[in-house]
Protein backbone atom coordinates (compact mmCIF):
# COMPACT_ATOMS: atom_id res chain seq x y z
CA UNK A 1 0.00 0.00 0.00
CA UNK A 2 2.79 2.42 0.99
CA UNK A 3 4.73 1.60 -2.18
CA UNK A 4 1.58 2.21 -4.27
CA UNK A 5 0.98 5.59 -2.66
CA UNK A 6 4.61 6.49 -3.05
CA UNK A 7 4.59 5.56 -6.70
CA UNK A 8 1.43 7.61 -7.20
CA UNK A 9 3.03 10.63 -5.57
CA UNK A 10 6.13 10.26 -7.75
CA UNK A 11 3.95 9.95 -10.86
CA UNK A 12 2.03 13.11 -9.90
CA UNK A 13 5.30 14.95 -9.26
CA UNK A 14 6.67 13.84 -12.62
CA UNK A 15 3.47 15.02 -14.32
CA UNK A 16 3.79 18.42 -12.64
CA UNK A 17 7.42 18.67 -13.71
CA UNK A 18 6.54 17.66 -17.26
CA UNK A 19 3.77 20.26 -17.35
CA UNK A 20 6.19 22.93 -16.08
CA UNK A 21 8.69 21.98 -18.79
CA UNK A 22 6.02 22.17 -21.50
CA UNK A 23 4.87 25.60 -20.30
CA UNK A 24 8.45 26.83 -20.14
CA UNK A 25 9.17 25.58 -23.65
CA UNK A 26 5.94 27.05 -25.03
CA UNK A 27 6.72 30.40 -23.46
CA UNK A 28 10.21 30.45 -24.94
CA UNK A 29 8.76 29.58 -28.36
CA UNK A 30 6.19 32.35 -28.20
CA UNK A 31 8.28 35.19 -26.81
CA UNK A 32 11.89 33.98 -26.95
CA UNK A 33 12.31 34.95 -30.60
CA UNK A 34 10.90 38.47 -30.23
CA UNK A 35 14.00 40.68 -30.56
CA UNK A 36 12.45 43.81 -29.00
CA UNK A 37 12.75 43.45 -25.22
CA UNK A 38 10.09 46.13 -24.72
CA UNK A 39 7.54 44.16 -26.76
CA UNK A 40 8.44 40.98 -24.89
CA UNK A 41 7.92 42.70 -21.54
CA UNK A 42 4.63 44.22 -22.72
CA UNK A 43 3.37 40.86 -23.99
CA UNK A 44 4.14 39.34 -20.62
CA UNK A 45 2.23 42.16 -18.88
CA UNK A 46 -0.92 41.82 -21.01
CA UNK A 47 -1.03 38.04 -20.58
CA UNK A 48 -3.02 38.59 -17.36
CA UNK A 49 -6.00 40.27 -19.08
CA UNK A 50 -8.74 39.04 -21.42
CA UNK A 51 -8.23 41.75 -24.06
CA UNK A 52 -5.77 44.57 -24.63
CA UNK A 53 -6.80 48.22 -24.97
CA UNK A 54 -4.88 51.48 -24.88
CA UNK A 55 -6.07 52.12 -21.33
CA UNK A 56 -5.00 48.71 -20.04
CA UNK A 57 -1.60 49.18 -21.67
CA UNK A 58 -1.24 52.57 -19.99
CA UNK A 59 -1.97 50.92 -16.63
CA UNK A 60 0.13 47.77 -17.10
CA UNK A 61 3.08 49.30 -19.01
CA UNK A 62 3.12 52.94 -17.84
CA UNK A 63 6.70 53.56 -19.00
CA UNK A 64 5.80 53.24 -22.70
CA UNK A 65 3.45 55.13 -25.01
CA UNK A 66 0.32 52.93 -25.22
CA UNK A 67 -0.30 53.73 -28.90
CA UNK A 68 3.18 52.53 -29.90
CA UNK A 69 2.99 49.39 -27.76
CA UNK A 70 -0.48 48.61 -29.09
CA UNK A 71 0.77 48.87 -32.68
CA UNK A 72 3.79 46.65 -32.03
CA UNK A 73 1.75 43.98 -30.26
CA UNK A 74 -0.78 43.95 -33.09
CA UNK A 75 1.99 42.90 -35.52
CA UNK A 76 2.70 39.66 -33.65
CA UNK A 77 1.45 36.53 -35.48
CA UNK A 78 -0.47 35.22 -32.46
CA UNK A 79 -2.29 38.50 -31.68
CA UNK A 80 -5.59 39.31 -33.38
CA UNK A 81 -7.00 42.82 -33.83
CA UNK A 82 -10.67 43.09 -32.89
CA UNK A 83 -13.06 46.04 -32.78
CA UNK A 84 -12.70 46.28 -29.02
CA UNK A 85 -8.97 45.68 -28.67
CA UNK A 86 -6.26 43.09 -29.19
CA UNK A 87 -6.77 39.42 -28.35
CA UNK A 88 -3.74 37.24 -27.60
CA UNK A 89 -4.41 33.66 -28.70
CA UNK A 90 -5.58 31.55 -25.75
CA UNK A 91 -2.70 29.05 -25.84
CA UNK A 92 -0.10 31.81 -25.95
CA UNK A 93 -1.74 33.88 -23.23
CA UNK A 94 -2.13 30.89 -20.91
CA UNK A 95 1.46 29.73 -21.42
CA UNK A 96 2.94 33.18 -20.77
CA UNK A 97 0.74 34.02 -17.77
CA UNK A 98 1.32 30.61 -16.18
CA UNK A 99 5.07 30.98 -16.62
CA UNK A 100 4.97 34.51 -15.17
CA UNK A 101 2.99 33.32 -12.16
CA UNK A 102 5.52 30.57 -11.53
CA UNK A 103 8.69 32.62 -12.07
CA UNK A 104 7.61 36.00 -10.69
CA UNK A 105 4.40 35.69 -8.61
CA UNK A 106 4.78 39.18 -7.14
CA UNK A 107 4.81 40.85 -10.58
CA UNK A 108 1.97 38.60 -11.70
CA UNK A 109 -0.19 39.71 -8.77
CA UNK A 110 0.73 43.38 -9.17
CA UNK A 111 -0.24 43.32 -12.85
CA UNK A 112 -3.65 41.85 -12.06
CA UNK A 113 -4.17 44.48 -9.34
CA UNK A 114 -3.33 47.26 -11.80
CA UNK A 115 -5.74 45.82 -14.36
CA UNK A 116 -8.50 45.62 -11.74
CA UNK A 117 -7.97 49.20 -10.61
CA UNK A 118 -8.05 50.40 -14.22
CA UNK A 119 -11.34 48.61 -14.89
CA UNK A 120 -12.90 50.02 -11.73
CA UNK A 121 -11.79 53.49 -12.80
CA UNK A 122 -13.48 53.06 -16.19
CA UNK A 123 -16.75 51.82 -14.74
CA UNK A 124 -18.68 55.10 -14.92
CA UNK A 125 -17.43 55.95 -18.41
CA UNK A 126 -18.15 52.67 -20.19
CA UNK A 127 -20.99 52.76 -22.74
CA UNK A 128 -24.03 50.54 -22.33
CA UNK A 129 -23.12 48.59 -25.48
CA UNK A 130 -19.69 47.72 -24.02
CA UNK A 131 -20.92 46.57 -20.60
CA UNK A 132 -20.78 42.88 -21.45
CA UNK A 133 -17.12 43.18 -22.50
CA UNK A 134 -16.34 45.19 -19.39
CA UNK A 135 -18.04 42.59 -17.18
CA UNK A 136 -16.14 39.75 -18.85
CA UNK A 137 -12.86 41.65 -18.39
CA UNK A 138 -13.49 42.01 -14.65
CA UNK A 139 -14.56 38.41 -14.10
CA UNK A 140 -11.59 37.13 -16.13
CA UNK A 141 -9.24 38.45 -13.45
CA UNK A 142 -10.46 35.93 -10.89
CA UNK A 143 -8.53 32.68 -10.52
CA UNK A 144 -11.11 31.00 -8.31
CA UNK A 145 -11.59 27.72 -10.23
CA UNK A 146 -15.32 27.56 -9.49
CA UNK A 147 -15.97 31.11 -10.72
CA UNK A 148 -13.59 30.82 -13.67
CA UNK A 149 -15.14 27.58 -14.97
CA UNK A 150 -18.66 28.96 -14.48
CA UNK A 151 -18.00 31.92 -16.80
CA UNK A 152 -14.99 30.86 -18.88
CA UNK A 153 -15.19 27.07 -19.43
CA UNK A 154 -11.98 25.45 -20.61
CA UNK A 155 -13.68 24.63 -23.92
CA UNK A 156 -15.40 28.01 -24.15
CA UNK A 157 -16.40 29.27 -27.58
CA UNK A 158 -18.36 32.53 -27.91
CA UNK A 159 -22.13 32.28 -28.27
CA UNK A 160 -24.33 35.31 -28.68
CA UNK A 161 -27.06 36.26 -26.21
CA UNK A 162 -29.77 38.70 -27.24
CA UNK A 163 -33.40 39.64 -26.55
CA UNK A 164 -35.78 36.94 -27.77
CA UNK A 165 -37.77 37.58 -30.93
CA UNK A 166 -41.22 36.32 -31.94
CA UNK A 167 -39.61 33.69 -34.19
CA UNK A 168 -37.92 32.16 -31.10
CA UNK A 169 -41.19 31.25 -29.35
CA UNK A 170 -41.40 27.68 -30.65
CA UNK A 171 -37.75 26.90 -29.86
CA UNK A 172 -38.06 28.29 -26.32
CA UNK A 173 -41.15 26.31 -25.41
CA UNK A 174 -39.97 23.13 -27.12
CA UNK A 175 -36.82 23.25 -24.95
CA UNK A 176 -38.90 23.88 -21.81
CA UNK A 177 -41.47 21.16 -22.57
CA UNK A 178 -38.88 18.48 -23.37
CA UNK A 179 -36.53 19.24 -20.49
CA UNK A 180 -38.97 20.22 -17.72
CA UNK A 181 -42.54 19.36 -18.62
CA UNK A 182 -45.88 20.84 -19.65
CA UNK A 183 -46.58 22.67 -16.37
CA UNK A 184 -43.33 24.64 -16.51
CA UNK A 185 -43.68 25.29 -20.25
CA UNK A 186 -47.18 26.68 -19.72
CA UNK A 187 -45.90 29.02 -17.00
CA UNK A 188 -43.09 30.27 -19.21
CA UNK A 189 -45.58 30.91 -22.01
CA UNK A 190 -47.67 32.98 -19.57
CA UNK A 191 -44.59 35.01 -18.66
CA UNK A 192 -43.90 35.49 -22.38
CA UNK A 193 -47.42 36.75 -22.95
CA UNK A 194 -47.02 39.16 -20.02
CA UNK A 195 -43.76 40.57 -21.45
CA UNK A 196 -41.45 39.08 -24.12
CA UNK A 197 -38.78 41.49 -22.84
CA UNK A 198 -38.24 39.11 -19.89
CA UNK A 199 -36.68 36.54 -22.27
CA UNK A 200 -33.15 36.32 -23.67
CA UNK A 201 -31.99 33.61 -26.11
CA UNK A 202 -28.55 32.12 -26.72
CA UNK A 203 -27.73 31.61 -30.39
CA UNK A 204 -25.16 29.41 -32.06
CA UNK A 205 -23.03 30.41 -35.03
CA UNK A 206 -25.95 29.83 -37.38
CA UNK A 207 -28.24 32.15 -35.45
CA UNK A 208 -30.35 29.28 -34.10
CA UNK A 209 -31.82 29.62 -30.58
CA UNK A 210 -30.20 26.82 -28.54
CA UNK A 211 -31.05 28.11 -25.07
CA UNK A 212 -32.79 30.85 -23.14
CA UNK A 213 -33.16 32.50 -19.76
CA UNK A 214 -35.93 34.51 -18.12
CA UNK A 215 -35.13 37.70 -16.16
CA UNK A 216 -38.03 39.40 -14.37
CA UNK A 217 -37.70 42.78 -12.59
CA UNK A 218 -39.57 42.34 -9.32
CA UNK A 219 -41.45 45.62 -9.78
CA UNK A 220 -42.75 44.56 -13.22
CA UNK A 221 -44.09 41.11 -12.36
CA UNK A 222 -47.91 40.92 -12.78
CA UNK A 223 -49.51 39.87 -9.51
CA UNK A 224 -51.67 37.19 -11.13
CA UNK A 225 -48.54 35.48 -12.49
CA UNK A 226 -46.75 35.81 -9.16
CA UNK A 227 -49.67 33.94 -7.58
CA UNK A 228 -49.77 31.31 -10.34
CA UNK A 229 -46.03 30.55 -10.34
CA UNK A 230 -45.17 28.81 -7.05
CA UNK A 231 -41.45 29.51 -7.51
CA UNK A 232 -41.94 33.24 -7.97
CA UNK A 233 -44.56 33.27 -5.18
CA UNK A 234 -42.02 32.01 -2.64
CA UNK A 235 -39.50 34.62 -3.84
CA UNK A 236 -42.06 37.36 -3.29
CA UNK A 237 -42.72 36.02 0.21
CA UNK A 238 -39.02 36.44 0.90
CA UNK A 239 -39.17 40.00 -0.48
CA UNK A 240 -42.18 40.71 1.72
CA UNK A 241 -40.42 39.41 4.83
CA UNK A 242 -37.13 41.11 3.90
CA UNK A 243 -38.17 44.40 2.22
CA UNK A 244 -35.76 46.45 0.13
CA UNK A 245 -35.10 50.18 0.55
CA UNK A 246 -37.34 52.19 -1.76
CA UNK A 247 -34.39 53.25 -3.95
CA UNK A 248 -33.24 49.67 -4.55
CA UNK A 249 -34.52 46.84 -6.74
CA UNK A 250 -34.45 43.08 -7.25
CA UNK A 251 -34.20 40.83 -10.33
CA UNK A 252 -35.63 37.32 -10.56
CA UNK A 253 -33.76 35.05 -12.95
CA UNK A 254 -36.54 32.52 -13.13
CA UNK A 255 -34.89 29.92 -15.37
CA UNK A 256 -32.01 29.21 -17.73
CA UNK A 257 -32.03 26.19 -20.04
CA UNK A 258 -29.83 24.89 -22.84
CA UNK A 259 -31.20 22.54 -25.47
CA UNK A 260 -28.47 19.93 -24.95
CA UNK A 261 -27.74 20.03 -21.22
CA UNK A 262 -30.68 21.81 -19.62
CA UNK A 263 -29.63 23.58 -16.41
CA UNK A 264 -26.28 21.78 -16.25
CA UNK A 265 -22.98 23.62 -16.79
CA UNK A 266 -22.46 24.16 -20.52
CA UNK A 267 -21.49 26.77 -23.09
CA UNK A 268 -25.11 27.97 -23.12
CA UNK A 269 -25.17 28.33 -19.34
CA UNK A 270 -21.83 30.18 -19.34
CA UNK A 271 -23.02 32.60 -22.03
CA UNK A 272 -26.28 33.20 -20.14
CA UNK A 273 -24.53 33.78 -16.82
CA UNK A 274 -22.11 36.24 -18.37
CA UNK A 275 -25.02 38.16 -19.89
CA UNK A 276 -26.75 38.14 -16.50
CA UNK A 277 -23.63 39.69 -14.95
CA UNK A 278 -23.79 42.38 -17.63
CA UNK A 279 -27.31 43.09 -16.40
CA UNK A 280 -25.89 43.45 -12.89
CA UNK A 281 -23.52 46.13 -14.14
CA UNK A 282 -26.28 47.89 -16.11
CA UNK A 283 -28.37 48.11 -12.93
CA UNK A 284 -25.41 48.79 -10.65
CA UNK A 285 -26.87 51.97 -9.14
CA UNK A 286 -30.05 50.33 -7.85
CA UNK A 287 -29.80 46.51 -7.97
CA UNK A 288 -29.60 45.16 -4.43
CA UNK A 289 -30.82 41.58 -4.70
CA UNK A 290 -30.95 38.73 -7.25
CA UNK A 291 -33.04 35.58 -7.06
CA UNK A 292 -32.71 32.42 -9.13
CA UNK A 293 -34.15 28.90 -9.12
CA UNK A 294 -33.23 25.43 -10.35
CA UNK A 295 -34.63 21.95 -9.98
CA UNK A 296 -31.22 20.20 -10.11
CA UNK A 297 -29.26 22.21 -7.55
CA UNK A 298 -26.57 19.52 -7.34
CA UNK A 299 -24.78 21.15 -10.27
CA UNK A 300 -24.49 24.44 -8.39
CA UNK A 301 -24.11 23.58 -4.71
CA UNK A 302 -20.45 24.61 -4.91
CA UNK A 303 -20.78 27.51 -7.37
CA UNK A 304 -23.67 29.50 -5.90
CA UNK A 305 -22.26 29.90 -2.34
CA UNK A 306 -18.93 31.10 -3.79
CA UNK A 307 -20.83 33.78 -5.72
CA UNK A 308 -22.65 34.80 -2.52
CA UNK A 309 -26.01 33.03 -2.99
CA UNK A 310 -27.88 31.27 -0.20
CA UNK A 311 -30.79 28.91 -0.66
CA UNK A 312 -34.28 29.84 0.52
CA UNK A 313 -35.83 27.37 2.99
CA UNK A 314 -38.97 26.69 0.92
CA UNK A 315 -39.20 24.22 -1.96
CA UNK A 316 -41.74 24.52 -4.79
CA UNK A 317 -43.00 21.57 -6.86
CA UNK A 318 -43.50 21.84 -10.63
CA UNK A 319 -43.88 18.92 -13.04
CA UNK A 320 -43.45 16.63 -10.00
CA UNK A 321 -39.94 17.99 -9.38
CA UNK A 322 -38.71 20.10 -6.46
CA UNK A 323 -37.56 23.59 -7.39
CA UNK A 324 -35.05 25.30 -5.09
CA UNK A 325 -34.60 29.06 -5.09
CA UNK A 326 -31.57 31.06 -3.96
CA UNK A 327 -30.94 34.73 -3.21
CA UNK A 328 -27.85 36.91 -3.63
CA UNK A 329 -27.96 40.12 -1.61
CA UNK A 330 -25.21 42.45 -2.81
CA UNK A 331 -25.21 44.39 0.44
CA UNK A 332 -25.26 48.15 1.04
CA UNK A 333 -22.50 48.76 -1.53
CA UNK A 334 -24.62 47.07 -4.19
CA UNK A 335 -22.97 45.52 -7.26
CA UNK A 336 -19.69 47.39 -6.73
CA UNK A 337 -19.31 45.76 -3.33
CA UNK A 338 -20.17 42.30 -4.64
CA UNK A 339 -17.66 42.45 -7.51
CA UNK A 340 -14.99 43.79 -5.16
CA UNK A 341 -15.68 40.82 -2.89
CA UNK A 342 -15.43 38.26 -5.71
CA UNK A 343 -12.38 39.62 -7.53
CA UNK A 344 -10.88 42.41 -5.43
CA UNK A 345 -10.50 40.29 -2.30
CA UNK A 346 -8.71 37.58 -4.30
CA UNK A 347 -6.30 40.18 -5.65
CA UNK A 348 -5.73 41.73 -2.23
CA UNK A 349 -7.19 45.05 -3.40
CA UNK A 350 -8.71 46.86 -0.44
CA UNK A 351 -11.55 49.40 -0.75
CA UNK A 352 -10.09 52.85 -1.15
CA UNK A 353 -9.64 54.94 2.00
CA UNK A 354 -11.27 58.29 1.41
CA UNK A 355 -10.79 60.17 4.70
CA UNK A 356 -7.52 60.82 6.51
CA UNK A 357 -8.82 61.54 10.00
CA UNK A 358 -5.46 62.60 11.43
CA UNK A 359 -4.79 65.12 8.68
CA UNK A 360 -8.52 65.99 8.43
CA UNK A 361 -8.30 65.71 4.63
CA UNK A 362 -10.07 63.90 1.80
CA UNK A 363 -8.02 61.48 -0.30
CA UNK A 364 -9.08 61.73 -3.94
CA UNK A 365 -6.74 59.80 -6.22
CA UNK A 366 -3.29 61.31 -5.66
CA UNK A 367 -4.72 64.56 -4.31
CA UNK A 368 -5.53 65.73 -0.80
CA UNK A 369 -8.44 68.11 -0.21
CA UNK A 370 -8.51 70.21 2.96
CA UNK A 371 -11.82 70.15 4.85
CA UNK A 372 -13.56 72.73 6.99
CA UNK A 373 -14.52 71.69 10.52
CA UNK A 374 -18.13 71.00 9.52
CA UNK A 375 -17.14 69.16 6.33
CA UNK A 376 -14.78 66.92 8.27
CA UNK A 377 -17.34 66.18 10.99
CA UNK A 378 -20.06 65.32 8.47
CA UNK A 379 -17.71 63.13 6.42
CA UNK A 380 -16.50 61.29 9.50
CA UNK A 381 -20.09 60.80 10.69
CA UNK A 382 -21.13 59.30 7.35
CA UNK A 383 -18.03 57.12 6.92
CA UNK A 384 -18.39 55.66 10.42
CA UNK A 385 -21.90 54.57 9.42
CA UNK A 386 -20.95 53.19 6.00
CA UNK A 387 -23.94 51.66 4.23
CA UNK A 388 -26.42 53.12 6.74
CA UNK A 389 -28.78 56.01 6.11
CA UNK A 390 -27.97 59.12 8.14
CA UNK A 391 -31.05 61.32 8.37
CA UNK A 392 -30.84 65.09 8.23
CA UNK A 393 -32.27 65.15 11.75
CA UNK A 394 -29.46 62.97 13.12
CA UNK A 395 -26.80 65.01 11.31
CA UNK A 396 -28.13 68.27 12.72
CA UNK A 397 -28.41 66.86 16.23
CA UNK A 398 -25.13 64.88 16.32
CA UNK A 399 -22.87 67.14 14.23
CA UNK A 400 -24.34 70.63 14.64
CA UNK A 401 -25.74 69.97 18.11
CA UNK A 402 -29.08 71.59 17.31
CA UNK A 403 -32.65 70.27 17.22
CA UNK A 404 -34.12 69.64 13.79
CA UNK A 405 -36.82 72.21 13.02
CA UNK A 406 -37.57 71.31 9.40
CA UNK A 407 -34.86 73.50 7.89
CA UNK A 408 -32.03 71.25 6.69
CA UNK A 409 -30.44 73.60 4.15
CA UNK A 410 -27.21 73.74 6.14
CA UNK A 411 -26.79 69.96 5.86
CA UNK A 412 -27.45 69.98 2.10
CA UNK A 413 -24.98 72.83 1.61
CA UNK A 414 -22.18 70.92 3.36
CA UNK A 415 -22.97 67.77 1.35
CA UNK A 416 -22.78 69.76 -1.90
CA UNK A 417 -19.41 71.14 -0.84
CA UNK A 418 -18.11 67.66 0.05
CA UNK A 419 -19.23 66.23 -3.28
CA UNK A 420 -17.49 69.03 -5.13
CA UNK A 421 -14.25 68.24 -3.31
CA UNK A 422 -14.72 64.50 -3.89
CA UNK A 423 -14.88 65.10 -7.66
CA UNK A 424 -14.89 61.70 -9.43
CA UNK A 425 -15.75 60.01 -6.10
CA UNK A 426 -18.77 62.20 -5.43
CA UNK A 427 -21.18 59.27 -5.95
CA UNK A 428 -19.84 57.72 -2.73
CA UNK A 429 -22.30 60.02 -0.90
CA UNK A 430 -25.73 58.84 -1.97
CA UNK A 431 -28.92 60.85 -1.49
CA UNK A 432 -31.74 58.82 0.06
CA UNK A 433 -34.73 60.80 -1.10
CA UNK A 434 -36.82 62.28 1.68
CA UNK A 435 -34.55 60.90 4.42
CA UNK A 436 -30.91 61.90 4.25
CA UNK A 437 -27.60 60.51 3.01
CA UNK A 438 -25.66 57.25 2.84
CA UNK A 439 -21.92 56.72 2.34
CA UNK A 440 -20.39 53.91 0.25
CA UNK A 441 -16.64 53.51 0.16
CA UNK A 442 -15.37 53.80 -3.45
Amino acid sequence: MGLTLGAGAIDALELDRAEDRVISELTSVYIGNIPDLGVRSSLEAVSVVRRVTHSTLAALVPSKAPEDTFARLSELPFVDSARDGLIVHDAVREAISTSLKSVNPVRYRELRQKAWNQLIGELERVSESDLWRFTADMLYLTENPVVREAFFPSDYQPLSVEPAKARDIDAIFDIARVLEGPESAALYRAWWEASPSFFKVTRDGNGEAIGFYIGIPSDKAPQELVNADSVVAQIFRHLRDNPLPTSQSAMIFRKWLGREKGEAPSLVQAASWLDIKRTYVEMRRSLRRVYTSAWDVGHYEQILPVLGFRFLPETAILDNRPQKSAVLDFGPRLVHGWMAGIVGAELGVRPERILDQRARELLVGNERKTLTILEFDVMRYLSEREGQVASRESLLEDVWGITYDGASNVVDAVIRSLRKKLGPLSASIETVRGVGYRFHRP
